[in-house]
């Protein structure tokens, strides 16, 4: 029998078509980038939106994103964020850790004790941009994970439209509401300070 946990996303994997890419491989619309895909193709059993007592960040500068900011959670302080967590194998999970953090799954394979979370909530794993695991609770009978940057920067970088977009088109196609999406995403930092991007959530979602 396969071993399931959540999978917490809180930036461009929030739109399903986006996240299906780690899973399945290939690129991603217009992207450049080819992803590696799980060892397990397998779909997701089920995913669902979630909301999380932490807010979220842009910050560092993604080629990939025509080199604005991305999404980071921040769990040092509580605030507001709305995700959605895929129900995945743990096998699942780490491939697409892996690569989020540059790595093939079929020859960089990540092994973790999952078991370690019983007793201790993150988790250091590299230096990279996405290199802390973090446990996150549990639902329906499996473990929630996620990851984020080891600790949270000072420097913040907006996020490019097409980013932004991603994520927010991920909300809608959940059936979060426009306005719930707006009040959280102008709070965020690499946001709210924005005026470009401010414009831009009003004309999407209000």
């Amino acid at each position: 029998m396969k071993d399931y946990v959540w999978y917490l996303s809180y930036g461009s994997n929030i739109l399903e078509e986006r996240f299906l890419k780690y899973i399945s491989g290939g690129k991603f619309r217009n992207k450049d980038k080819i992803e590696f895909g799980a060892n397990d193709k397998s779909l997701p059993l089920k995913s669902i939106i979630k909301l999380m007592d932490y807010n979220i960040y842009f910050s560092k500068k993604s080629s990939a994103w025509q080199n604005g900011g991305v999404a980071f959670l921040d769990t040092t302080k509580l605030g507001k964020s709305i995700c959605k967590m895929y129900l995945i194998t743990k096998e699942q999970f780490l491939d697409v850790l892996a690569q989020e953090n540059g790595l093939d799954p079929k020859t960089d394979k990540i092994a973790i004790n999952f078991d370690y979370f019983k007793r201790n909530e993150t988790l250091r794993l590299s230096n990279n941009w996405y290199g802390k695991m973090i446990k996150l609770g549990s639902y329906e009978g499996s473990m929630i994970f996620s990851f984020t940057e080891n600790k949270k920067t000072n420097e913040y970088f907006s996020p490019s439209i097409i980013y932004l977009e991603t994520i927010i088109d991920g909300l809608l196609e959940s059936d979060v509401s426009k306005l719930e999406i707006y009040n959280c995403f102008i709070k965020y930092e690499g946001v709210k300070d924005n005026t470009i991007l401010i414009d831009y959530l009003k004309r999407k979602l209000l």
